[in-house]
């Protein structure tokens, strides 16, 4: 896997110099930008593992106007604030916004990689997330249009007797189609299939079990 980065972002140079210090001295790959503006330039929203570290209050892009386009523009890698008293507020309002945690100055070094690990932690469980993600929704397309037949009537409790008359297929077929989508989807039981199609349409953002499927 693809070594984790930190972003550093601050417009103090001494600074950014410290953190990049402390931190690469503790095995982290660090990166470090003046502005949200040069960050931006240089931003890879598909890099794997990621964390941005960035004051609240810097000259032209603030830290939360460079969440905001983070946001827009899809990148989902944790965030922690580096905010002076007078921010709090609006670094709370940004952990709304989805930002990881702040850190209010002064702070230790121990503190912010504390933070720091936290942040990594939570990429990689997204990262996972994702995977497998991506893992279900090729199974699940991966079916024929009459697969998804009878997995709509498995979904339904159906009987292969039943699957048959409503398909106007054979129980032969049935069992044929069956065992396809047991195979493509990786499934050993019925609950399982289930499962994968719940998380399927959850993935989807469907509430209900079978709406996901493509209908015929």
């Amino acid at each position: 896997m693809t070594d984790p980065i930190v972003y550093i972002i601050d417009d103090d140079e001494p600074v950014r110099d410290s953190l990049s210090f402390v931190l690469e001295g503790s095995n982290y790959q660090v990166k470090t930008y003046a502005s949200g503006e040069a960050f931006l330039d240089d931003l890879d929203i598909h890099y794997p593992i990621a964390c941005i570290v960035t004051d609240m209050r810097m000259p032209g892009m603030s830290g939360a106007e460079l969440q905001e386009r983070l946001l827009a523009l899809g990148c989902h890698f944790p965030i922690v604030f580096i905010t002076g008293h007078g921010s709090v507020s609006t670094a709370v309002d940004s952990m709304k916004k989805g930002a990881v945690d702040f850190i209010e100055k002064p702070f230790s070094h121990e503190t912010l990689k504390n933070k720091i690990d936290y942040c990594i932690d939570q990429m990689m469980a997204y990262r996972a997330k994702e995977t497998e993600a991506q893992d279900i929704s090729t199974r699940i397309e991966s079916l024929t249009i009459r697969e998804q037949d009878v997995l709509k009537c498995l979904l339904a409790s159906m009987t292969n007797k039943e699957m048959a008359w409503e398909l106007n297929i054979s129980i032969k077929t049935v069992e044929a189609h069956r065992a396809k989508i047991m195979e493509k989807l990786q499934a050993r039981s019925v609950a399982e299939v289930v499962q994968i199609v719940m998380l399927y349409n959850q993935i989807e953002g469907q509430s209900n079990l079978r709406s996901a499927l493509r209908s015929t």
